[in-house]
């Protein structure tokens, strides 16, 4: 063990004085001050309408893990309500419904809500030449139904920030 000369064992070196007493200093502080106010960002809200439940479920879940606040409507007649009743940033649409049209109601939201980005989910090729793109002014991606929740997750969330 280094002997130190002139200090004992339990001896402070003077250069602690000043760092101890700066440690007071900024506890005094500390205790004046008021709780800060946590203010944390609005959620982003992602409507999906998807007639299989179990699939929509799953994007559903992938979603809220990720902070998403998010709705699933099952069909046409229920997505059109929802529309009516809030704002959302991104609408994941099957575009195969068997009961109303998808094209329907990816007009009917760019009327609602023209800030709204909508993502198609599809297990078809037949609009693999880009059409929609020309039909649907707030269409942002078709992606095939075997997309990995994942991707899809990280995807919305991209859109959603995109003005």
């Amino acid at each position: 063990m280094p002997e130190y000369q002139g200090l004992r064992e339990n001896s402070i070196f003077p250069g602690d004085f000043d760092l101890l007493s700066r440690w007071r200093r900024i506890s005094e502080t500390v205790k004046n001050f008021e709780p800060l106010e946590v203010v944390l960002e609005e959620s982003v809200r992602i409507l999906i309408v998807e007639e299989k439940l179990e699939l929509g479920t799953l994007w559903k879940r992938h979603l809220e893990r990720a902070g998403c606040d998010v709705t699933l409507a099952t069909g046409q007649d229920a997505a059109t309500e929802i529309l009516n009743a809030g704002t959302f940033s991104v609408i994941i649409l099957d575009l195969v419904l068997e009961h109303g049209s998808a094209l329907a109601l990816a007009d009917y939201a760019s009327f609602r809500q023209p800030d709204a980005q909508v993502v198609f989910v599809t297990n078809t090729s037949f609009f693999s030449d880009g059409t929609l793109f020309q039909h649907i002014p707030n269409l942002r991606a078709v992606v095939q139904r075997e997309t990995p929740p994942a991707d899809l997750t990280e995807m919305v969330r991209y859109y959603a920030e995109s003005p």
